[in-house]
């Protein structure tokens, strides 16, 4: 702390990745630097910035040397080529607030330089996808959220725009896209109602956009001691559930996905208790781990 209005924390890790895969060696020293400032005005008001390095190493199987048949057109293939990223993460958040009411936003921007992605092109009438190392990938997130909350009603609103850069050996796409969400909620008694309304957040990965439904939902809440009773029922504002749409120039595809359960309602129990002793537990900094089964995803 720095006279008790501002705050900071430097922070430094790294990791060894090797792989060997018949007569291709590979070697890499990773870096992961973090840096966080903080500076409170008064009680309410508060500015904060995160900026770090983080490493994001490729999975086993898609390095694996090997070609899947997707169907009678298309074939996966893996890339033992494939090298650790960097991504390049910075964000700036500002909070405040005023009686009951609560403001908050949040600029993100990430950045990843050689990010893996998928390339896809035509070999012998066959279309052939595959990992590799594109230009870059670059995100910028705003989100703003403005919130109302008494003792016993809460409104929120939330929004922001979702822009993505994404540019590969062979392509380049923008994605400019809006979300939003609406909520309330309100007490009386051992009685709760809620509601949500908003679009999902559309992502860009690759020659691939992902988005999703509009969707709503509306639930009651009834408390009797540490046991809660819930119904909450849920819609679908659109005819499919997600969308997802690739580019390429060779081999554009849209797939629209529609289940069967996008209108229900969900009773829902829930019961709190606590017995015998009680531990603090202190979460891992360093979590090591084999969860990978080297086996390509014929995806």
């Amino acid at each position: 702390k720095v006279k008790s209005r501002m705050t900071y924390s430097i922070g430094i890790g790294g990791m060894y990745w090797h792989t060997e895969q018949g007569d291709i060696v590979r070697d890499k020293w990773l870096f992961t630097p973090s840096i966080r400032l903080g500076y409170k005005f008064n009680d309410r008001t508060e500015l904060r910035y995160e900026g770090k390095l983080s490493e994001q190493s490729p999975s086993l199987g898609d390095m694996n040397n090997i070609e899947q048949a997707l169907d009678t057109l298309q074939i996966r293939k893996g890339n033992p080529l494939l090298l650790p990223f960097t991504s390049y993460n910075n964000s700036i958040t500002f909070s405040t607030g005023y009686n009951k009411f609560n403001f908050f936003l949040d600029v993100s921007d990430n950045y990843s330089p050689n990010q893996i992605m998928e390339s896809v092109y035509v070999r012998d009438n066959y279309i052939i996808r595959t990992m590799e190392n594109q230009k870059y990938w670059h995100n910028v997130l705003t989100t703003i959220n403005l919130s109302y909350g008494a003792s016993n009603f809460y409104v929120y609103a939330r929004g922001g725009l979702n822009w993505t850069d994404s540019k590969g050996l062979n392509y380049h796409h923008y994605l400019r896209n809006w979300f939003y969400k609406f909520g309330i909620e309100g007490s009386w008694k051992k009685w709760t109602a809620y509601s949500e309304i908003g679009n999902g957040r559309t992502s860009l990965v690759g020659e691939t956009m992902s988005e999703r439904d509009k969707s709503a939902y509306v639930g009651l809440s009834y408390r009797i001691n540490n046991l809660y009773l819930n119904a909450i029922a849920f819609f679908s504002l659109q005819k499919w559930t997600n969308k997802d749409v690739n580019f390429n120039k060779s081999a554009y595809q849209e797939k629209h996905f529609y289940t069967n359960n996008r209108n229900m309602v969900m009773l829902k129990a829930i019961w709190n208790f606590q017995f015998g002793r009680k531990a603090n537990q202190k979460n891992k900094l360093i979590n090591n781990s084999d969860s990978e089964s080297g086996i390509l995803n014929a995806r």
